[in-house]
């Protein structure tokens, strides 16, 4: 299938649970062999606590995608393999993708996909040519680097919010009319740990108000790590990579048992899973 896994059979082994996991380069792993990325992690935790069961956690992560990507992906290729429990792994990322992709109405007949339109005009031109100009549109004119002002990101950020919240029902109400358990899992960037709050434009908070208040299930991951954070008393540096902003190992390793955590505290029958927290 191209991901950053094995290739699982479509059929499903006797007593085998199987996790599948969308989401972009975060879900995929970037920044860690695939041995220590939370998902493969999180496998190996319930596995290892488990021997009534055997779980297996899929990875269908793809670098630089978006929810509307990994829904089609989803409903075109992945339902085959039979999945127990769909988690959509998001982060604030995902709301500037959906602002310069556009959501569901990318999408045209045949197969087809509506791409991203380069901005034309002597505006881009000065943008790619000249430092000195990007400092005066920055400064003079309000342009982020989207080439767009910053009163129009932050409608489009409301509007490509607006859209993520709709798929999400969507996807929740499809898996849940097949039997399929729905996670919403909302990761934290590296600035949403240092300051403690999720950006405002970007604003995952808004989405998990919005999930919760709609019966969606959802692991918000960013407590766990800021009770890590303080134990271990270290730097975010341990956590994320300086430059790249992806997790580290030991980032992704906290991650996997944040998901875990989440899944046993919201479980209605935790004794199903194995949960090694109280």
């Amino acid at each position: 299938m191209g991901f950053r896994d094995i290739e699982h059979p479509l059929t499903k082994a006797s007593g085998e649970i199987r996790i599948l996991a969308i989401g972009d380069s975060f879900t995929e792993g970037q920044g860690a062999p695939f041995e220590q990325t939370w998902l493969s992690v999180l496998g190996r935790n319930l596995n290892r606590q488990d021997s009534t069961h055997r779980y297996t956690v899929m990875a269908a992560g793809v670098a630089g995608s978006d929810p509307f990507y990994e829904y089609r992906i989803l409903t075109d290729k992945l339902l085959a393999y039979q999945p127990d429990t769909v988690m959509m792994v998001v982060n604030g990322s995902d709301v500037i993708d959906v602002i310069v992709r556009g959501g569901e109405e990318r999408f045209l007949p045949n197969g087809r996909v509506k791409g991203v339109e380069a901005p034309s005009g002597a505006v881009t031109w000065l943008y790619k040519n000249s430092h000195f100009a990007r400092f005066v549109l920055f400064e003079a004119f309000d342009y982020t680097y989207l080439m767009i002002t910053r009163p129009e990101r932050s409608r489009r950020a409301v509007e490509a919010l607006e859209k993520i919240q709709t798929l999400i029902v969507k996807l929740d109400r499809l898996l849940k009319a097949k039997g399929i358990e729905f996670i919403l899992v909302v990761l934290p960037s590296r600035y949403d740990i240092k300051l403690d709050r999720y950006n405002e434009l970007r604003n995952m908070q808004g989405l998990l108000d919005y999930s919760r208040a709609n019966d969606i299930r959802t692991i918000e991951v960013k407590p766990y790590l800021m009770d890590k954070l303080a134990d271990d008393k270290t730097d975010l540096d341990k956590y994320f990579w300086p430059r790249d902003h992806h997790f580290t190992p030991l980032g992704y390793r906290y991650v996997a048992e944040a998901v875990q955590l989440g899944m046993c505290d919201q479980n209605p029958e935790p004794e199903e899973l194995p949960c090694p927290w109280p």
